[in-house]
């Protein structure tokens, strides 16, 4: 209704990061819905910025007299698109991962980012291309992948992913 009326809210917001919550007035653009849970993304305007809150970690919202805009040149769509997940920080670039045969049927069944496209296939293989920035939720989908992929660039993520198995096959032994 908020977003609709184009009223800001306040409310009580618990980070992940902070052992108590704190009081917050945004100026409310849209939802983003990702696994399974319901994000905010809002203008702060104490800090001229947009950020995301998780909206089970809200509570006592109160929607204020405060009117505000959304610039007319906003759309939701462009705003995440170079993004997987909500969090939204980084540059895009080029993204190269080469699939067993398998997990290339689920990911051209449902691809990991629109952006997505095969560039070759094999017997053995596929390789998909995307372009997008290598985000936290990006990175965590990876590794959820790990035994089923391979990441070819760019070099950063690739590193990245030996460092995370090599950390995670330590506390396996």
């Amino acid at each position: 209704q908020a977003i609709r009326d184009r009223r800001a809210i306040t409310y009580q917001y618990q980070s992940h990061f902070s052992s108590e919550p704190h009081e917050v007035m945004v100026e409310p653009y849209c939802l983003k819905l990702f696994k399974q849970r319901w994000y905010l993304l809002a203008r702060v305007p104490e800090y001229d910025e947009l950020r995301i809150y998780a909206l089970e970690r809200l509570s006592n919202l109160v929607q204020t007299s405060c009117k505000y805009k959304i610039p007319k040149d906003f759309n939701a769509e462009d705003y995440f698109y170079q993004y997987y997940g909500v969090n939204t920080s980084g540059n895009p670039q080029i993204v190269r991962i080469k699939a067993i045969p398998l997990e290339a049927k689920y990911l051209r069944s449902l691809p990991l980012h629109p952006s997505q496209i095969e560039i070759r296939t094999t017997p053995e293989y596929s390789i998909f291309s995307m372009y997008l920035s290598p985000t936290w939720d990006f990175k965590q989908e990876l590794l959820s992948r790990a035994d089923q992929i391979e990441v070819l660039e760019p070099d950063s993520l690739r590193e990245w992913m030996s460092d995370m198995i090599q950390k995670m096959s330590e506390k396996y032994k």
